[in-house]
């Protein structure tokens, strides 16, 4: 996890089952793989999310799917051709990763996203490379292990008071969930959103938005 706060990030690593709706805390990614093995024939998604211009610090392990659930950038602001540039480093960085497929989704940081729009956003990051994918409340088949994968991907989330970092954001619960049940297809395998659509706090699991 690459993370920009005081201090070092605690760590471990955490298993949410959302059929159970149990927390478990391992020492590290290594002994939460150990307890939870991937099945045979199944699809390893690789997940992270707001590396906030610091993803080369992290380890990326190895995948058929990497999903980057936004947040990419810093400051949630148009900052010129630093924000062209910053936006062309991550989509290098992010074709180098050592996982098939790619796909992102904006967050409230990423503004640049909103300011150009998907099909420029696609162009920089994807350079060409036919196994990115960047989605903006739309659909991508991915082909894995023999199998098709159809991926939904939305950028939106809830505005933060007093934040200025507003990309994408809507201003109620309510709006939220109309912008996701109107737009997300019920066939989709995997849905790839900012806000989280489900939230664990103090051992409390949430189902957020009308959406599994």
């Amino acid at each position: 996890r690459a993370t920009r706060c005081c201090g070092a990030a605690p760590p471990g690593a955490e298993y949410c089952d959302y059929q159970t709706h149990q927390v478990h805390r391992y020492a590290s990614a290594q002994e939460l793989e150990r307890a939870h093995p991937p099945a045979p024939g199944t699809v390893r998604v690789v997940c992270v999310s707001d590396t906030h211009l610091a993803e080369a610090e992290l380890d990326v392990p190895c995948g058929d799917v990497l999903v980057h659930c936004g947040d990419w950038d810093w400051l949630g602001h148009w900052k010129g051709p630093r924000s062209r540039r910053d936006l062309a480093a991550f989509g290098a960085w992010l074709r180098a990763q050592p996982c098939t497929h790619k796909v992102v989704v904006a967050g409230n940081h990423d503004a640049i996203c909103e300011r150009l729009g998907p099909w420029e956003v696609q162009a920089v990051l994807a350079a060409g490379d036919p196994h990115v994918q960047y989605l903006q409340d739309s659909e991508a088949r991915l082909f894995v292990r023999g199998h098709v994968l159809q991926v939904h991907g939305s950028p939106a989330s809830l505005t933060h008071a007093g934040s200025r970092n507003a990309a994408f954001v809507r201003d109620s619960e309510d709006a939220l969930a109309v912008h996701w049940c109107t737009r997300v297809p019920s066939d989709a395998d995997v849905v790839v959103t900012h806000q989280p659509l489900w939230e664990h706090e103090g051992g409390v699991v949430r189902h957020f938005a009308g959406l599994a």
